[in-house]
C-alpha cells in the first residue's frame, strides 16, 4: 500500500500582543498595533498598507500588507555598472513583500509576521517573553541547539552560540550570575512536538514550522499560549534545581506606580546628561555584513548613517520641549546595504540602563523594566571583587582618574557596580 504524501509545512513567526491595560476590552485596535510613519499618504499615521478579510477553517482575521511592497536596487549593481557599456540598474531590483496576519485566538492578539512583516509591529504592544517563555516549557531541557544570551558584566555583549550537535545548556557556557537568555532553539518534547513541530525557536516572538493548513496552525497556537502560561521549565528534575532555574534572575516589574517613578528617573538622567549607568544597543543580533548604517531620523537620499548607536549622540537630537513621551514615540532607524531596505527599532527598547529604587536594583531591558534578583546582584558584586583581587593596579588608576576628573568609570566602587556597565 503506497505511504501517504507528507503534508506541506509552513514556518511561522508568532507574536503575541500584550493585554491593553487602557482599554475596557484589554484589545489593540490596528492604529496601535501598527508602526507609525511620518511619510505622507499612511492611514491613521500608520505604516501604508492594503487590508483584507480573513478566514479559514473557522479562524477569522485581518491580513494587513505593506503597500507598496519594497523594491530597491542592491548595492553590488550600481558598483558592477561602472564595467558595462549599459547601466543594469533599473533591470535588477529585490522586491520585497511584508505582511502580518491578525488573529483573536483564545481572547488574546495574534500576529502572523511573514517577509518583513515584524517591522509594521509596534514593539510596545508585543510580549517579548512569549516566544522565550513557550520554549523553554516545551523543549527537552538537554537537547538544545542554540540560545542567544546578553551577558551583563564589565563589557556587556550579546552573543549566540549555536552547538555542532544537540547539547544540554550546560555546553553552552551560560553563567548564570551574569547572563540573561534572550532567545532559546531546541527539540521539542514529545508531547507536543504533535502541535508545536519538531523543533521551537523562542525569543519575543515563537518560530515553528507546522502543517500548512489553518486547523494545525490554530491548535499551534492554543498550546503555545499554554506553554507560555505554565512554569513547568522551573520544576525540579530528580530533586535537583531546574536547569533554567537562573532565567528567573531577573523578574519583570508590573507595578504601575514603580514603573511610572523608574521611566520618569530614566528620563531625568537621560536629559541631564548623566549616561554613567547608561547605553544604547541594538535589540537583536546584527548582522553587520549587511549594514549601510543607523539613523536617529526616518531615513531619506539624503541621510548620513551612524555606523553604532552611541546615547551621547542620540540625546542631541532631542530639544528643551521634548519629554519622556517624546524618547517614548521615538525609533532608531537601520537601512541594509544588500537591498537598501529598512527597518527601526523602538529607541526605548534599544535604551539598557540599571537603576536603583529602594531597597532593589532594576535593569531596563528591551523596553521593559526587570528587578533583579538580590542573589544575581550579590553575585556579579562577587564577581567583581574576585577581578579586582586579580587586577588591582586597575581600581588604583580608575581611582586617581576619578580624582582628577579625567574620567568616570560608573559606579565602580559601588554595590552593584557589574550591572551599571
Amino acid at each position: 500500500m503506497p505511504s501517504k504524501e507528507p503534508k506541506s509545512k509552513i514556518g511561522l513567526n508568532i507574536f503575541l500582543l500584550k493585554y491593553n491595560l487602557e482599554s475596557a476590552t484589554k484589545i489593540w485596535e490596528k492604529r496601535e498595533y501598527l508602526t507609525q510613519s511620518s511619510g505622507s499618504g499612511e492611514d491613521d499615521g500608520v505604516v501604508k498598507h492594503r487590508e483584507l478579510s480573513f478566514e479559514s477553517g473557522g479562524v477569522a482575521g485581518t491580513l494587513l500588507i505593506k503597500h507598496p511592497p519594497s523594491e530597491n536596487t542592491p548595492d553590488w549593481v550600481y558598483f558592477i555598472n561602472d564595467g558595462l557599456d549599459n547601466e543594469i540598474t533599473d533591470q535588477l531590483k529585490n522586491k520585497s513583500v511584508s505582511a502580518l496576519l491578525v488573529l483573536k485566538i483564545k481572547d488574546r492578539q495574534f500576529v502572523l509576521a511573514f517577509g518583513h512583516g515584524r517591522h509594521m509591529l509596534e514593539h510596545s504592544c508585543i510580549d517579548t517573553r512569549f516566544g522565550v517563555k513557550v520554549c523553554l516549557n516545551s523543549i527537552e531541557p538537554g537537547r538544545i541547539a542554540s540560545i542567544d544570551k546578553q551577558t551583563f558584566d564589565a563589557n556587556p555583549r550579546l552573543t549566540r552560540t549555536q552547538a555542532t550537535k544537540i547539547s544540554s545548556i550546560s555546553a553552552y557556557g551560560v553563567n548564570p550570575d551574569q547572563d540573561l537568555l534572550k532567545a532559546v532553539v531546541g527539540v521539542t518534547q514529545k508531547a507536543y512536538s504533535g502541535d508545536l513541530g519538531d523543533v521551537v525557536a523562542g525569543m519575543d516572538s515563537l518560530q515553528i514550522s507546522v502543517s500548512a493548513d489553518m486547523a494545525s496552525v490554530e491548535r499551534a497556537i492554543i498550546t503555545a499560549l499554554s506553554r507560555a502560561e505554565s512554569s513547568d521549565y522551573l520544576k525540579k528534575i530528580d530533586g535537583k534545581e531546574s536547569q533554567f532555574a537562573w532565567v528567573n534572575n531577573l523578574t519583570h516589574e508590573t507595578d504601575d506606580a514603580k514603573l511610572r517613578e523608574l521611566n520618569e528617573n530614566l528620563w531625568l538622567n537621560f536629559k541631564s546628561l548623566n549616561f554613567s549607568k547608561m547605553w544604547l544597543a541594538a535589540p537583536e543580533i546584527i548582522d553587520w555584513s549587511n549594514l549601510s548604517g543607523f539613523s536617529y531620523w526616518p531615513i531619506t537620499k539624503e541621510t548620513i548613517f551612524s555606523q553604532f548607536i552611541e546615547v551621547s549622540d542620540f540625546r542631541k537630537t532631542f530639544n528643551k520641549n521634548s519629554s519622556l513621551s517624546t524618547l517614548r514615540s521615538r525609533k532608531i532607524y537601520y537601512q541594509r546595504s544588500s537591498d537598501k531596505s529598512y527597518g527601526s527599532y523602538p529607541a526605548f527598547s534599544c535604551i539598557y540602563w540599571e537603576t536603583r529604587l529602594g531597597n532593589d536594583n532594576y535593569i531596563l531591558h528591551q523596553g521593559n523594566w526587570y528587578k533583579i534578583n538580590p542573589n544575581f546582584a550579590k553575585a556579579t558584586d562577587d564577581a567583581y571583587k574576585k577581578f579586582l583581587r586579580r587586577f588591582p593596579l586597575l581600581l588604583f588608576l580608575n581611582t586617581i582618574m576619578q580624582m582628577k576628573g579625567i574620567i568616570t568609570w560608573p559606579s565602580l566602587h559601588k554595590p552593584g557596580w557589574l550591572t551599571h556597565c
